[in-house]
C-alpha cells in the first residue's frame, strides 16, 4: 500500500527487443522477469542504488525508518546486478540481499 514507481524510460518492441528504468520512490516492488534480458536493458532504482535485471525474482524496498532512508534489494532467482552511490557493483547470488542506509 502507498507504493510510488515512476516510470524514467520505457521501450518495448518485442519481449527479446525492451529497455526500461523505474525508479521505486517508496514502497514495495515484487518482479518476476520471464523472458531473458540483456546486461543495461531493464533496470530499478532506489535514491541510494540501481539493480540491473537479467531474467530473475526479485525483491525490492525503500523506506524511510526515523532518520534514515533505507533500500532493500533481494534475489529470489535469476541473476541481477546492484550499484550503489559509491559505484560499487554487487552481483547477487539467488538467497541474497544487499542493503543500503
Amino acid at each position: 500500500p502507498r507504493s510510488e514507481l515512476e516510470f524514467n524510460q520505457f521501450k518495448f518492441k518485442s519481449t527479446s527487443d525492451r529497455e526500461a528504468l523505474f525508479t521505486l520512490i517508496k514502497g514495495q516492488l515484487a518482479g518476476d522477469v520471464r523472458q531473458p534480458v540483456k546486461e543495461g536493458e531493464l533496470r530499478f532504482r532506489t535514491k541510494y542504488a540501481t539493480m540491473g535485471v537479467r531474467g530473475t525474482v526479485l525483491l525490492m524496498n525503500h523506506q524511510q525508518r526515523s532518520s534514515h532512508e533505507i533500500s532493500e534489494f533481494a534475489l529470489i532467482s535469476g541473476q541481477v546486478s546492484v550499484r550503489g552511490q559509491s559505484g560499487k557493483l554487487v552481483e547477487l547470488a539467488p538467497g541474497e540481499r544487499v542493503i543500503y542506509i
